[in-house]
Formats: C-alpha cells, structure tokens, sequence
C-alpha cells in the first residue's frame, strides 16, 4: 500500500483534534500551537507535517426590551459589605448602591 492510499484512510480532516495524516496519531493539547500553518513533528512517526486551523462563530440572541423603553428585569440584589449590586436579566445592566 502507497502512503497516498493509507492517508485517505486516516480521517484528519475537520476533526476536533489535530491528527498526523500519516500515522493518525491524535495531538492532545491543541491548544497550545499557533493557530495557523505551522510546521509540526508528529511524536508518534516522526513525520512533519502541516496544518490549518478553522474557528466557526455562533451567536444566541435573546430579547431586551428594556432597550426599548420597558423597565429592567432586575435579579435578586446581593449585598456586600458596603454597597448592593443587581444585575437586569434581560440585558445585563449592572446597578451598584452604596449601604
């Protein structure tokens, strides 16, 4: 077998880890490498290889309508030593009252 034809079998495309395309040895702190393009040696074959690295955004929005002229929603204020704080649940205004 070609090493062409053992790296269609190795899945290292999109995955959550970064995985040698040679060997398939899983890389478990990702983290730690530079976000782009780097050059890296696997620990497993020895091999260098490169990578890319792909962020996806997602975004939850929720209603505020104490942006639009309603009252806050505010929690329950917790106490300190000198002062209160309450926070809007609705858009996370924060209100500070000194005792």
């Amino acid at each position: 077998m070609s090493e062409f034809d053992q790296e269609d079998k190795i899945y290292h495309e999109g995955t959550d880890e970064l995985v040698c395309p040679y060997c398939g040895n899983q890389f478990q702190d990702c983290f730690e490498l530079p976000e782009c393009c780097d050059d890296v040696e696997c620990g497993e074959c020895g091999k260098h290889f490169t990578y890319e690295t792909y962020v996806t955004r997602t975004f939850t929005s929720k209603k505020a309508d104490c942006l639009n002229g309603s009252p806050h929603e505010w929690r329950e204020p917790r106490v300190y030593d000198k002062y209160t704080v309450k926070y809007c649940r609705a858009c996370g205004k924060r209100e500070e009252t000194k005792i």
